[in-house]
């Protein structure tokens, strides 16, 4: 009897839905790398994205830009809105996509619209990538309770955010799966070279790094509020741009700190500058999954974040439950947790308003990392912890749900 072999399984046709590919957006660059770790295993990967903002982070495959501008008054917003939910349904059906996985609300609402206004049958998973209770207008948090029980999975980066989603929106078909990584990627693109008009900011004094959008989400006037206590043979870089980096650096200024903070903007491989500093530092008010405490972790150094909702702890203290009490500061497994910061923006110099007590906790935990050996000697191989979020194991969870 003849044996039948049965057909090789056949690759899907997926649509990547995301702002952007721009460089230093950890949604970006985990759309990018998602896609570039499907295209991989055989599925043929298109980007719709709505902005160019470059430069780009690298992904394979075809990137169908919109070319949207973002000031638009509200009305013109929700005509562009109600367009593009047809745009996707229309390029679904083109280009005989399979799957659609989107990223971000505003992308996550107008996939869901294509499909109950307009139609589009293909299956979607749809990604949240921060808390919802704190990132999102609160239309954004009604639209999300009518349509993501629509998708056919929710994805979160967190349980903590799993359960908001369960609790405070009834929504009840999600999935945890973590950001991916890529430690070999991560060792070669430490090997790279600083950028030659940046070689004089590290130098011979102990380096802090931060690394993040210049917005009141990631809390930046407090770490420099903070650093004012660290002794003066220490640095500040801050990778990163956004709204507030004329107001944060003139902030520096009025402190009399300036000359120790250097505003490198944002970089194409932050790799050689977190290999070059000596501990990397978080102040964000909430997150999603942070990608860049995993990039942090795997130059091997000491990692100081707020302990916020939702991710640090489950990245550097996973022998934690997200309930669990715990003193400030928190040495953990992986990284030091530190007080979370109340959520108003305050770019008060000292003669203003003294530090809070949990700016005073950061800066004094800061100055005892710069100090004290045996606090980095412990944190000297948090490479480790990078390996539990490999591209191949995440990827893998992804293609289930395909």
């Amino acid at each position: 009897m003849r044996r039948i072999v049965p057909p090789e399984p056949r690759g899907k046709n997926i649509l990547v839905v995301v702002s952007s590919l721009k460089i230093g957006g950890g949604a970006e660059r985990s759309a990018a790398l998602l896609g570039k770790s499907l295209g991989e295993r055989g599925h043929r990967v298109t980007y719709l994205t709505f902005y160019k903002e470059g430069p780009a982070c690298e992904y394979q495959g075809e990137n169908i830009c919109l070319g949207y501008k973002k000031k638009k008054n509200p009305l013109s917003d929700a005509v562009e809105i109600l367009s593009t939910a047809r745009k996707i349904r229309d390029i679904c059906r083109e280009r005989d996509i399979d799957v659609l996985i989107s990223f971000l609300t505003r992308m996550n609402v107008q996939s869901l619209l294509s499909k109950t206004l307009f139609g589009n049958k293909v299956r979607m998973l749809v990604s949240v990538r921060n808390n919802p209770l704190e990132g999102d207008k609160r239309w954004h948090r009604s639209l999300m309770k009518y349509l993501y029980p629509k998708a056919h999975k929710v994805v979160v980066q967190t349980d903590t955010i799993g359960k908001i989603l369960n609790d405070r929106l009834s929504i009840t078909n999600t999935t945890v799966i973590h950001n991916m990584a890529d430690p070999r990627a991560f060792r070669e693109l430490s090997k790279k070279n600083i950028l030659r008009r940046h070689e004089g900011v590290f130098d011979n004094d102990f380096t802090f790094i931060t690394v993040g959008s210049l917005t009141s989400q990631k809390g930046h006037w407090h770490l420099i509020r903070a650093f004012k206590g660290v002794s003066m043979e220490a640095k500040l870089v801050v990778l990163g741009k956004g709204p507030l980096e004329s107001r944060l650096k003139g902030l520096a200024r009025d402190m009399g700190i300036a000359d120790r903070i250097s505003f490198l903007g944002e970089v194409r491989n932050i790799f050689p500058y977190l290999k070059a500093a000596d501990c990397f530092v978080l102040t964000s008010l909430f997150e999603g999954y942070p990608n860049v405490l995993i990039e942090a972790l795997s130059q091997d150094m000491p990692v100081i974040s707020t302990d916020c909702m939702s991710g640090p702890r489950e990245i550097l203290c996973p022998e934690l439950s997200p309930a669990a009490k715990i003193e400030y500061p928190y040495f953990g497994r992986y990284g030091i947790l530190t007080n979370p910061f109340a959520a108003e923006t305050g770019f008060s110099t000292l003669k203003d308003r003294g530090l809070t007590r949990e700016e005073t906790m950061l800066g004094r935990l800061m100055a005892q990392v710069k100090v004290n050996e045996k606090i980095r000697g412990r944190y000297s191989n948090t490479s480790r912890r990078v390996r539990d979020f490999d591209r191949l194991t995440v990827v893998r969870k992804w293609e289930e749900l395909l």
